[in-house]
């Protein structure tokens, strides 16, 4: 009788050995299922977006807690910044909102929240949330909450993605093609929040002139976003959207929310200055709107 390790040195030596035609024809087989699963991986591009967006939200939490006691005060040094405080935070998330789903598709980002992190929102919603009514009924708690919320956050959204950028877990070349020229429509919109923009920003210390940039802006982005499919939806523009359009963009936000929180503490926000401003947000995003998106993209 045989023992166990003859009948497995006699099964191995029946086996036929592969020919080169099939070994070369396996082993492109595999390196076809390798390629599929980094296709699959989520690229540097959308980790670098999904960092974008969590810097991006856990700002806007960060400011709208470092402005909120000044929508709240009676001083008549605020009171004309009350409203364009909101505006000015509100109109930029709103653009985010429809720009993201765009550039999500590009990516081809199908990765849904994990529970832990569901969670997690959840919780950190909960406390912003407590803290706007410890704000509203003026009860009074340690002021590095407010930091340090936001900072939380930013940590929860971005913690993921940081690690993929570090650990460089996708390695991108062979499987992308040079991204084409933004079209004319994506131009236009691109000078369209450019200049709704830059006129909120311009008209900030006018309270008349700001409730009007307000309404026309509010109503060019719901025209966009009922027109999501079309070329001129903010969806597409989003879609198309390059690394020299989103540093443009993150500009900005970052001076629209940057006068949202110096308005009422500072002098130097004049009419001439936030005209300045919002001139130079213009210009910006006029820029950027000529500018080639730059990267790659996939077949």
């Amino acid at each position: 009788m045989e023992s166990d390790g003859n009948k497995t040195g006699s099964r191995f030596a029946n086996t036929p050995t592969p020919s080169p035609e099939d070994a070369a024809e396996q082993l492109k087989a595999q390196h076809n299922v390798q390629d599929q699963m980094k296709r699959r991986a989520p690229s540097r591009g959308s980790s670098w977006l999904s960092l974008w967006g969590a810097a991006l939200m856990s700002s806007y939490i960060g400011v709208f807690l470092a402005t909120f006691p000044a929508l709240s005060t009676t001083d008549d040094t605020t009171d004309t910044f009350n409203f364009t405080q909101t505006g000015l935070l509100v109109f930029p998330v709103l653009l985010y909102s429809s720009l993201v789903v765009g550039a999500r598709e590009h990516f081809s980002i199908r990765t849904r929240p994990t529970r832990r992190s569901t969670i997690a929102y959840a919780l950190l919603v909960a406390a912003f949330i407590a803290l706007l009514a410890l704000r509203i009924t003026g009860t009074q708690y340690p002021w590095w909450v407010n930091p340090l919320l936001p900072i939380v956050l930013f940590a929860v959204l971005a913690a993921s993605h940081i690690a993929r950028l570090l650990g460089r877990l996708r390695e991108e070349g062979a499987a992308t093609t040079p991204r084409p020229a933004l079209r004319n429509s994506v131009r236009w919109n691109t000078v369209g929040i450019g200049v709704a923009s830059g006129a909120l920003v311009s008209s900030s210390t006018l309270p008349v002139p700001f409730s009007i940039a307000t309404i026309i802006a509010m109503v060019w982005v719901v025209v966009s976003v009922l027109g999501a499919q079309t070329i001129w939806g903010l969806t597409r523009t989003g879609y198309e959207w390059g690394a020299a359009q989103w540093i443009a963009f993150g500009l900005t936000v970052s001076a629209m929310f940057g006068v949202s929180v110096l308005a009422p503490h500072v002098n130097f926000l004049t009419i001439t200055s936030t005209i300045a401003i919002g001139v130079a947000i213009f210009l910006l995003m006029l820029a950027a709107s000529v500018l080639p998106p730059g990267g790659k993209s996939r077949p």
